[in-house]
């Protein structure tokens, strides 16, 4: 929910997955939920994994952000995002993703301003991806940990969100704001590229145990976020299935 830099030292610890500037600390003893706490939980974990899909489907973040109270982004405004609630766009979840609930206390939030949002609680909701799959490799996986706050009210739970950090007290190269998920441009990129820029690409993704230099240098050299270098990927895989190295 935070967001994602793209460096060389966070690809290898999270073994290629998206990390993000907001991290746990979790306490030893985990929350304890009553019967009727934990089925609120399931349904609006359930609410969110299927609206992330359709909201990714329509390239519309309106529907995610019915999902939180009303008023809850009045702090974000035209400059924050290249749309509305594109601050909340991200590849969508799958049904079979597995989540986890803890308390906020000592959690890190990094360049947001989480002062009015009077969170108790996160969800993490994790999932495996096969990136190279449509290269004929399904060993090799991104692993993403989304993290949704919760505001507890009784046995019923609020979804709770951030404000943008004052811009200045961001450290230099840092913006208030971050830019939207867009799975469109990351194919067309691949899409735009010549037959053997592909083929070469292709062949270093399945060639190197751990591709992280290929895929940092496809997010520097084509502007593409952590999450966009998968579907650009997929999109490239695809693309050259008939001319296999």
């Amino acid at each position: 929910m935070s967001p994602k830099p793209s460096t060389l030292l966070i690809a290898l610890l999270m073994a290629l997955a998206a990390s993000a500037d907001a991290e746990p600390r979790e306490p030893a003893s985990p929350p304890a939920f009553t019967a009727k706490q934990k089925a609120a939980i399931e349904d609006l974990v359930a609410n969110i994994k299927r609206t992330s899909r359709e909201s990714l489907a329509k390239d519309d973040w309106s529907g995610m952000a019915k999902l939180y109270p009303a008023g809850t982004f009045s702090c974000w405004i035209p400059k924050h995002g290249e749309k509305p609630y594109s601050f909340l766009s991200a590849p969508g979840i799958p049904d079979d993703a597995r989540y986890t609930v803890h308390g906020i206390d000592n959690y890190l939030f990094g360049n947001v301003d989480s002062s009015k949002m009077g969170a108790t609680h996160f969800i993490e909701i994790s999932y495996s991806v096969p990136y190279l799959a449509k290269c004929g490799d399904t060993t090799r996986r991104t692993r993403p940990a989304r993290h949704f706050y919760l505001r507890a009210r009784g046995d019923t739970f609020d979804l709770a969100y951030p404000c943008p950090a004052d811009e200045s007290t961001l450290p230099p190269g840092f913006a208030a704001g971050w830019p939207s998920f867009n799975a469109t441009r990351a194919r067309k990129v691949a899409d735009a590229m010549t037959a053997d820029e592909r083929l070469t690409i292709r062949r270093k993704l399945l060639s190197e145990p751990i591709p992280v230099g290929t895929i940092l240098g496809l997010q520097d050299k084509y502007r593409v976020s952590d999450e966009e270098s998968y579907v650009l990927i997929d999109r490239l895989c695809e693309l050259t299935a008939a001319g296999k190295p």
